[in-house]
């Protein structure tokens, strides 16, 4: 079995490549969560309102509407 031993400037090379790979996640990742903390947000948001019960007023579902409504206009375009 051969085994590669890369020389420095490979070794170099290659551990800058990892360190940008990490940023590039790390970048992703950061984005990701702002992006989940801002629909939590907008869920905390829209639930304080709505009581969860058999009444009509759910500013959730009247929103989820609102937004098929919104779509279904646009497709029509």
């Amino acid at each position: 079995m051969r085994v590669f031993h890369p020389n420095r400037q490979e070794s170099a090379l290659a551990s800058a490549f990892a360190k940008a790979i990490d940023k590039g996640k790390l970048h992703e990742i950061k984005r990701k969560i702002q992006e989940l903390r801002s629909i939590r947000k907008t869920l905390q948001h829209l639930s304080r309102p709505c009581r969860g019960d058999s009444g009509p007023e759910c500013s959730i579902l009247g929103d989820l509407a609102l937004s098929m409504l919104g779509q279904a206009i646009s497709s029509e375009n």
